[in-house]
Parts: structure tokens; sequence; C-alpha cells
């Protein structure tokens, strides 16, 4: 089918999204229009795209120029803005998380796509990164997995997100992200993905601890995990970090390690070790061959959401965990 997109926001977010759209364009594939609050940075990616602007979505859909919609906003508005686009009648990609603080907003909006027949798909882009691919690549190598460690920061130096086409400091980067109050808390806004890649690791989440240390316009925050079987495993973020941006994950075994940063692995499994480097991923790009595949009904629609919600299940038992200062069991 002949997916015309519209991009809802045009900051960050917009702009990898937008990136991965023309990578991927075809006559069956484009980015057709922009819609923004801010006209300035709306009307520049739409000129950059060759496509019309709209001062609003109202607007943008009143125009039958899109069938889909890409959502980049801030993400307290993630809710309002996919049940808008899903009574309209559009497909949805929406940046993650679909919703902050009521999980069965989230359910709702599913529900919702599924009695309109329509896509509704939440991007999960480290999904994709070259380094967790290899960590489920040789995860079987390790024997009986015991412990994992994430730690991921970016700031002043930079970010450890080669690819995103951002450079420098990036301490005025989505100021909202850090600041605003109204998104919720650090923990689902930032730890989403490294629960995501602990569980596809390691297996399902059954308990959480977790700290937001979020303060002075710096977001820092701990979630310690529980796995089904006795693995432990413990992600850390940090952002705007004033010294070098990390992305760093290591997983140990009974039969040996695996650490991967930044694109470089170590691999040491039964006395022997080895390193190299890892190839450059756009995930943007192979999250979007996921939306095509789910509306070209080569990948299971269905199952991609489910586990997005338990993903987002996850994460908010932690940002509770965070809350109350105890551990908290994960729901079924």
């Amino acid at each position: 089918m002949e997916l015309r997109i519209g991009m809802v926001g045009a900051g960050y977010a917009a702009h990898l999204r937008a990136r991965a759209i023309r990578t991927l364009a075809s006559d069956q594939l484009r980015a057709a229009a922009v819609t923004s609050r801010d006209p300035g940075r709306g009307g520049r990616l739409a000129e950059e795209l060759g496509v019309p602007y709209f001062a609003s979505p109202e607007q943008l859909y009143a125009a039958g120029k899109v069938n889909a919609v890409c959502i980049a906003v801030p993400n307290r508005l993630h809710v309002r803005m996919v049940r808008q686009a899903l009574e309209r009648g559009m497909h949805v990609l929406c940046e993650y998380p679909l919703a902050l603080e009521d999980y069965r907003q989230a359910e709702s909006l599913v529900r919702l796509a599924e009695r309109r027949g329509l896509a509704l798909h939440v991007g999960q882009t480290m999904n994709y990164d070259a380094d967790h691919r290899f960590l489920l690549e040789h995860r079987e190598e390790l024997g009986r997995l015991y412990l994992g460690y994430k730690y991921m920061s970016f700031g002043a130096l930079g970010s450890w997100y080669a690819q995103d086409g951002f450079s420098g400091d990036y301490r005025g980067l989505g100021s909202w992200y850090v600041e605003d109050h109204a998104r919720g808390g650090w923990i689902v806004s930032s730890h989403y993905h490294g629960i995501q890649i602990f569980r596809r690791v390691f297996g399902e989440v059954e308990s959480v601890a977790a700290l937001d240390s979020t303060a002075d316009g710096v977001s820092a925050g701990s979630v310690l995990l529980r796995h089904r079987g006795g693995a432990g495993t413990s992600i850390q973020w940090g952002m705007p970090m004033q010294g070098q941006p990390f992305n760093k994950t290591i997983v140990s075994g009974s039969e040996g390690s695996v650490e991967v940063e930044s694109g470089r692995y170590v691999l040491a499994v039964g006395g022997r070790r080895e390193q190299g480097e890892l190839p450059a991923v756009d995930t943007f790009v192979e999250d979007l061959k996921v939306l095509v595949e789910e509306l070209e009904g080569r990948r299971d629609a269905a199952a991609e959401r489910a586990d997005m919600l338990r993903n987002l299940r996850v994460t908010m038992t932690a940002e509770r965990a965070a809350a109350e200062r105890r551990v908290l069991k994960v729901a079924d």
C-alpha cells in the first residue's frame, strides 16, 4: 500500500524520522506534509522535504494529503496526538513511549487501532542497534546468564549515537525532555530502550527497583531488574552530562562475557578473546522497515504491539518503584 506520511513535529526526533523516510522513499512511501506548533522549524523541515507546511494537525488532516503520520512531539502529547490521528483514519508511527503515566491509555490506543484496522507502531529503534544485535547473536555462547550492565550518557561533549546527524553540545537539545515535569518521570522517558534490550537478552522481568535523581537541569537515573530465572541487570542513564558520552553494555554468563561500547565489541568465551568494530546502522531506517512489513502482513503487528505494551508496563513499574522507593513486582 502507498504511505503518504505527515510529520507531526519538527524537532530532533522528527529530523531523524524524516531522514529515514527519505532513505526509503519510493512510489509507495514518501513524506507528504509537515505540521508543527513552531512555524519556523516546521517551515524549514517542510522546505527540506519539499512538502507543504500546516500550522496544526487539524489543518493537515483536513487537506487530505496524508494517510499516515509520524508523531515526534514531546512525550506528554503522545496520547492525545495518537488518538486524534487514529480517529481521523491515519496509520501511526509514534515515538516512544506511547503513554507516560497510565498504562490503560496505551491499551486503549492499541484497541482503537485494532478496531479501525490501522497500524499503530511505536518506535523502538535501539532494538536494531548493531551493539544489541551482537549481544543477541552471541548470548547462547555465554551459557547461563547472570549479570547485565548498561550505562548511557550524552551532553556537553556530544552523543554516543554517532549516526544521529547531530554533533557538539547536547545541553540545549529538547529542553522539555529534561526540564518539563509534565512529561512524566525520567525513568519512562529514558530507560525504555535499556529495559527493552535486557528483556530481549535475559527474558522477562519479574521485579524492579529504581532511583530517579533529576535536579538542577540534569537528569540521571538507575534501574535494577530481576529477570525470571534469577539474572540481575542494571541500567544507568544521564543527560546532559559534562564528561565523555557513553553507551556501554556488558553481559556475563557461566561461559563468558560480551562487552559492547559505541560500535566496538569484546567477546570472551572459553579462553578465547575477540574484539572488533561493528557496522554502523541507521536504526530509524530499520524501524521504519518494520512498520512497512507490518502493513504488508510480513510481520506480526499484534505481537509487536504486545511486546511494546509489556515493555511499557515494566518501565512504568520502574517509574513507580523510584517514586515509592521500594522494590515492586511487575504485573503479568
